[in-house]
């Protein structure tokens, strides 16, 4: 089926909109500053597609010589991107970069969708 990623299976929509659900559900629950409950794994599943679409769109993300280690800490979910070619590469590994992100999976989902700030 057409995505904007190229031909995937149907079920790839299934699993975007969900994300976006879960997303747009944590945009409101910040916005009433309540506590967001979400299943971590989910959350861990959502960084993960949300990488690969960032390594799909060959968009540079990162500056030569750096690299970005992610970490969930509720939930299994570990990633490390690096620039390649005039993109970036992200492989579901641990790695030593030069720029570390640990912490609960839903709070990485929004660093990396600028929902929260890297600090907290």
């Amino acid at each position: 089926m057409w995505t904007f990623v190229g031909p995937r299976p149907a079920s790839w929509w299934v699993r975007r909109r969900l994300h976006e659900v879960l997303v747009h559900r944590a945009d409101a629950l910040l916005a009433l500053n309540t506590p967001i409950d979400d299943d971590p794994t989910r959350s861990a599943d959502a960084i993960d597609e949300w990488l690969s679409l960032v390594a799909d769109r060959n968009t540079p993300v990162l500056d030569e010589g750096h690299t970005l280690h992610l970490h969930t800490t509720d939930a299994p979910g570990e990633w490390t991107l690096r620039p390649e070619g005039n993109g970036v590469a992200c492989d579901p590994t641990h790695a030593k970069a030069t720029t570390a992100l640990r912490g609960p999976a839903m709070d990485l989902l929004l660093v990396l969708l600028r929902r929260l700030p890297r600090t907290r």
